[in-house]
């Protein structure tokens, strides 16, 4: 209970000097929305503890403005490796950028564990309303990842289409292009994702089991012949709204 609460008081204090910080935000070539810099109205900030066999094993900080929308997301996640079985533990933070016409998410920021910036991405919507393209960018504004998506006639299958952007070791430009298709349950949880190239050839095939309250259960990942999985025992969430 002492652990929680420090870690409470941890988070509340971080999450106080990420509102006060001002984020740069502007691309020389291409145009961003980013006329919604300040936060107004009532913000409501969510902690929330997910446990598994009573030890802290993900904690995030979520930021929302007055009309419901996340504007930050800090998580900071401990993990099983499906292969290696070792604990990897992990920060983030994204902060989230709306257009002011459609409302919907235009751009994201990425911080590390250090709160470093290290990328950006821009979004761009089909005329339904979906999520047709998502372009990545360094810190240095440079394009390093671009996806397209495509879907089936009832949203229970999505294909994403990957570009990755580089230079090779004499320093001329790359790419990289890869696939995955992702499927979806009912309640529209992932089941399935299988990550390949544009040949058809079969790089990763993951596969997601849930409970009937909609916690994740089980993942296994398979790569080739080699398949390795973790269960998630007595897995539950604390959810305590701080400010």
């Amino acid at each position: 209970m002492e652990r929680l609460i420090l870690l409470f008081l941890f988070l509340l204090l971080l999450t106080s000097q990420i509102n006060a910080q001002k984020t740069d935000f502007s691309f020389k070539s291409i145009q961003f929305d980013n006329t919604e810099p300040e936060l107004k109205g009532r913000v409501r900030t969510v902690l929330t503890s997910t446990y598994e066999n009573d030890k802290v094993t993900k904690t995030t900080v979520e930021t929302f403005d007055a009309q419901k929308r996340r504007r930050e997301f800090i998580s900071h996640d401990a993990d099983i490796e499906v292969h290696s079985q070792e604990l990897v533990a992990s920060t983030i933070k994204q902060v989230y950028f709306y257009n002011s016409k459609t409302r919907k998410l235009d751009s994201i920021l990425h911080y590390d564990e250090k709160d470093k910036l290290w990328g950006r991405t821009k979004l761009i919507y089909d005329s339904k309303g979906l999520l047709q393209e998502k372009s990545i960018y360094s810190e240095k504004n440079v394009l390093t990842t671009k996806i397209s998506y495509t879907y089936d006639g009832q949203k229970k299958e999505v294909t994403s289409n990957y570009t990755s952007y580089s230079k090779d070791s004499e320093g001329k430009p790359v790419s990289i292009s890869s696939r995955s298709v992702s499927q979806y349950n009912e309640k529209g949880q992932l089941i399935k994702r299988v990550k390949s190239g544009l040949t058809g050839d079969i790089w990763e095939s993951l596969s997601f089991e849930y409970d009937n309250k909609g916690l994740l259960m089980k993942q296994e990942s398979c790569m080739g012949k080699s398949c390795g999985g973790h269960t998630h025992l007595n897995m539950y969430s604390i959810i305590m709204e701080i400010g």
